[in-house]
């Protein structure tokens, strides 16, 4: 738009017939539109965001300068000189992009330059140079409010910008936190659906393999400790179970006192649930002695699992809770209660499918609460010998 406007004055010299044509189309369309290029070739360098103010500047003084050369070279027509000058003026206050401070002492090189030029390089009566320096003040007063104006805008609008940036990062930052939250007590292919379509639906699957975790003699050990002290050990035991069966795809469904909880092959029908859920009872009666201070005794636990069909769905509005249903749910309840202190119990369903991968040891078939017989299988520690070949 600079180069535009500067060099659009060339045919208006033309035009009036000013001398010295040559000179002026050296300095109007040649050395200007340089200076002008320079100044764009410099906004892609990285100095350009720091010295921004100092090469917009430049090619206005420049052009001021060429100007009032320009003047003094020829004899101006009335009132051509000062339009001149008002219309650098305004450029400089109102299309620059120029900070008030700094358009204001560009403005101020240009308007001595140009009275400089007008009182000792030409020739003016005083009521022309009168209605001149009106003019030319006019046109300075109304671009400065102008500028000052935009300014207040720019300032208010970037203030805005902020703003709403800092609004828009703590709103992500809330909705990865309660993104996090759901998934701590979802499974993510549920998180997903809730987020979809507002609810979840009850599903029936078809296969799940079911585990349940329980401390042996819990209830004596918590009768003769602190409440804080009970908490803290607990703790602990929940977060290295947790980690197991994060390594391994299973979801932790809920704790009950000292019970722990949980299912594969809820999220991801692909994996082997089943020989994950079978590895991930190794890993924890491993872990298990590397727990201290369980209140002078060792710590032992129980563990059951089962495979077969459930329904899994979503309960609760406020405080919401992803849990399954069904027998099979209650017969893998009924293996933990059925197993030994530091012996993992399965059931024929699952000794199927790990038989092949797993030394498995055979218990016969079982009666347990509700006169049901069941047949049940010891898993062999040493089986973790051949966990990393199936891992």
């Amino acid at each position: 738009m600079a180069l535009l406007m500067y060099s659009s004055f060339f045919a208006l010299d033309y035009a009036l017939g000013l001398p010295n044509l040559p000179l002026q189309a050296v300095l109007r369309l040649i050395v200007m539109p340089l200076i002008l290029f320079f100044t764009f070739y410099s906004s892609f360098k990285p100095i350009y965001r720091r010295k921004f103010e100092l090469f917009i500047s430049l090619p206005l003084l420049a052009g001021s300068l060429a100007h009032c050369g320009m003047a003094v070279a020829n004899p101006m027509p009335p009132g051509y000189f000062v339009f001149a000058t008002g219309l650098m003026l305004l450029y400089n206050h109102l299309f620059s992009g120029l900070r008030l401070q700094i358009s204001l002492r560009v403005g101020a090189v240009i308007v001595v330059t140009y009275e400089a030029v007008r009182l000792f390089w030409t020739d003016v009566d005083f009521p022309v140079a009168f209605q001149e320096n009106f003019f030319l003040l006019s046109a300075l007063v109304l671009a400065l409010v102008a500028n000052y104006l935009i300014e207040r805008f720019n300032r208010a609008d970037y203030v805005h910008h902020m703003e709403r940036e800092i609004f828009l990062k703590k709103l992500h930052a809330a909705k990865a936190e309660r993104e996090q939250l759901l998934s701590n007590i979802l499974p993510q292919a549920i998180v997903q659906e809730l987020y979809a379509t507002g609810h979840v639906a009850p599903h029936d699957l078809p296969d799940v393999t079911v585990m349940f975790i329980d401390i042996v003699g819990f209830t004596r050990m918590s009768e003769r400790v602190h409440a804080q002290e009970l908490v803290k050990a607990l703790n602990e035991y929940f977060t290295m179970i947790d980690r197991i069966m994060d390594q391994y795809g299973i979801e932790r469904l809920k704790t009950i006192g000292d019970a722990y909880f949980c299912a594969g092959g809820l999220s991801d029908k692909t994996m082997p649930h089943t020989l994950n859920c079978c590895l991930a009872a190794l890993d924890v009666m491993q872990s298990i002695s590397q727990l201290e201070g369980w209140f002078g005794e060792n710590l032992e636990v129980r563990i059951g699992i089962h495979r077969g069909p459930v329904t899994a769905g979503v309960v609760g509005e406020k405080r919401f809770a992803y849990d399954i249903w069904g027998d099979t749910v209650n017969v893998a309840s009924r293996f933990e209660k059925a197993s030994e202190p530091g012996r993992i119990n399965i059931s024929q369903a699952v000794y199927d499918v790990v038989k092949k991968h797993l030394d498995c040891e055979a218990r016969g078939d079982i009666v347990v609460k509700g006169e049901l017989s069941l047949r049940m299988y010891f898993l062999k520690p040493d089986g973790a010998d051949v966990r990393n070949k199936t891992a």
